[in-house]
């Protein structure tokens, strides 16, 4: 999401319009033509901040007028609302106690989201795919004609180019993988979320398989449990947990196969970054983009509910199978969807139909 907001803002600025872009914090500087404005707030807790967040939007609002306020978290006062998480209060009922409702942080963070989606909340409402839609509407009754569906927003940074060979070789060689193995790539912060468990579970599983395989977690998360998974499970010498990085298309290049087995997740980009670096993927049905992997037949989608056999199948069959030729088969259908690098120019169109209203 964080991408998405810098690349909209640019997308923005280049139409010629003035952007502010507001964030707690910031680990890059204003791009050209964006201003960046920094409101950090005090606060032990993510909700606490969260909601003084809001608070201070809400101030800068009044003093600045804007034609409109786009936002990427759940805040009140925003005439759009980018759906990058699933829904909250959702989530929330599967898995509090009866008296869950009643905590500071619950109470918070749903309040938070009915000020986007209850009655009086954002204008439009803009989805990463079909269907993600639906618990918003059964939690707050969110009216159907308040949504829009986005195209893709794949960077092309993220495309195969002529210097794949030499990216691939730099990445092979800092985790020690011969050409003869093959190297996984697990990419995405929230351990926990993405399954990155129950890739380390399907690495263990093909210890007897048909081709020796590594796996590099690249993301911002905690390494111990990890670790110490794959110590219990004999393959520690094999997963590289090595945490955020800024080289993606190298660690693309470098990998032979994507997997993605994540609990929740409404989008996945990182799978279509797979499909335009020319990578096969693995991923569960319940994320936004899985359909892109179907349809390219570059791959494998896991169905729910998640079954780890399923997962360890998978990857024994795509392990056997010509990794290159599947690669080759994502490649091409990347090259035929031009929209799959859409999304933040139909995001800056669907400002300027609001701003023009």
């Amino acid at each position: 999401m964080q991408r998405d907001a810098l690349q909209t803002a640019c997308e923005c600025a280049r139409r010629g319009h003035e952007v502010t872009l507001v964030a707690q914090r910031a680990e890059v500087d204003g791009p050209p033509g964006v201003t960046l404005h920094l409101e950090p707030v005090p606060g032990r807790t993510n909700h606490a901040r969260a909601a003084r967040f809001g608070e201070r939007l809400a101030a800068m609002r009044n003093a600045l007028a804007p034609d409109l306020v786009l936002g990427f978290d759940r805040l009140p006062g925003l005439d759009v609302h980018f759906v990058g998480d699933p829904c909250y209060a959702l989530r929330a009922r599967s898995r509090r106690g009866p008296l869950r409702h009643l905590l500071p942080r619950d109470r918070t963070f749903t309040a938070l989201e009915r000020s986007v989606f209850g009655p009086a909340g954002a204008r439009r409402i803009l989805l990463l795919h079909q269907g993600q839609e639906r618990p918003f509407e059964g939690v707050y009754g969110t009216a159907p004609e308040r949504f829009r569906v986005l195209p893709p927003g794949v960077g092309v940074d993220r495309c195969q180019g002529p210097d794949a060979g030499a990216l691939r070789a730099r990445i092979r060689a800092e985790v020690g993988a011969s050409e003869g193995e093959a190297l996984l790539l697990q990419l995405g912060s929230d351990f926990s979320r993405k399954g990155v468990d129950r890739s380390v579970r399907a690495l263990a599983a093909q210890a007897k398989g048909p081709r020796p395989a590594r796996l590099m977690v690249v993301g911002a998360g905690d390494p111990a449990p990890i670790e110490s998974l794959a110590g219990r499970l004999g393959v520690s010498d094999r997963v590289f947990v090595l945490g955020p990085r800024e080289d993606v298309p190298a660690l693309l290049q470098g990998a032979d196969l994507l997997i993605h087995p994540a609990r929740s997740e409404p989008g996945g980009a990182v799978l279509l970054e797979a499909l335009v670096a020319g990578r096969p993927a693995i991923a569960t049905s319940c994320c936004g983009y899985a359909a892109h992997i179907q349809a390219a037949n570059a791959g494998a989608v896991l169905p729910e509910p998640f079954a780890q056999s399923a997962l360890d199948d998978a990857l024994s069959r795509l392990l056997s199978a010509e990794l290159a030729g599947l690669g080759s088969r994502a490649l091409t259908y990347a090259k035929a969807h031009p929209e799959l690098h859409g999304m933040h120019r139909a995001i800056a169109d669907h400002l300027e139909e609001l701003a023009g209203a």
